[in-house]
């Protein structure tokens, strides 16, 4: 076996595992619901005043909400 496949091989190992850890962190039920708090008006307007903004808060709903 000559060194040429092999390195496609591995190369396309790598480049798989890159975009397999990229779709978990972009499509997650985590995430996707954090950028649906953060899509919402109403939510948005409830955490309006809080010094922490609406990412965090978000965040900590989705914590209980996911797990």
């Amino acid at each position: 076996m000559t060194g040429r496949p092999r390195d496609r091989i591995i190369e396309t190992s790598v480049i798989g595992a890159f975009l397999a850890i990229w779709a978990y962190a972009e499509f997650s039920p985590y995430h996707r619901c954090i950028r649906g708090y953060i899509r919402d008006r109403a939510f948005l307007a409830g955490v309006a005043g809080s010094p922490f903004g609406a990412r965090y808060h978000a965040e900590h709903i989705c914590e209980v909400l996911v797990d």
